[in-house]
């Protein structure tokens, strides 16, 4: 599990911020609680461009829990296709979370605004091969 408590900060270079960045969950819980100020971005070339958290399908019973305040921001994809993610607002928020998530279930709560924004260039895009082949 990784998980950053309520107003403690990670040890992250330039003032707790981290660029170019992509987090693998591969067991457990990917979970960021309020009061971080943790700044995290993805790559924004090469092959997992957009990709900030990624929970393969192999951790069927991890969560990402998210809980939004003005001082966490998050740039970048969040791929958990298997999983359960959480984005809480609450208190003053008026962080910006650009991301996209893809989950199997994801549930907004909070006691006040959580503010998500898309960029399509700064998110991971998936390409896939054609699902649909003819045959003669």
């Amino acid at each position: 599990t990784f998980e950053v408590q309520a107003n403690q900060r990670i040890n992250l270079p330039t003032a707790y911020r981290a660029n170019e960045v992509t987090i693998v969950q591969l067991v457990g819980d990917s979970i960021f609680r309020g009061g971080n100020g943790v700044y995290l971005t993805a790559p924004q070339s090469g092959t997992y461009k957009g990709l900030l958290l990624y929970v393969p399908q192999t951790n069927t019973s991890g969560q990402v829990i998210v809980n939004g305040n003005a001082s966490i921001h998050l740039n970048g994809s969040i791929i958990a296709p298997y999983n359960y993610v959480e984005l809480n607002g609450g208190g003053d928020v008026n962080a910006p979370l650009e991301t996209q998530v893809i989950s199997n279930t994801i549930k907004f709560s909070g006691s006040n605004n959580l503010y998500l924004s898309y960029n399509s260039s700064n998110q991971y895009q998936i390409s896939l091969p054609g699902a649909l082949q003819l045959y003669k």
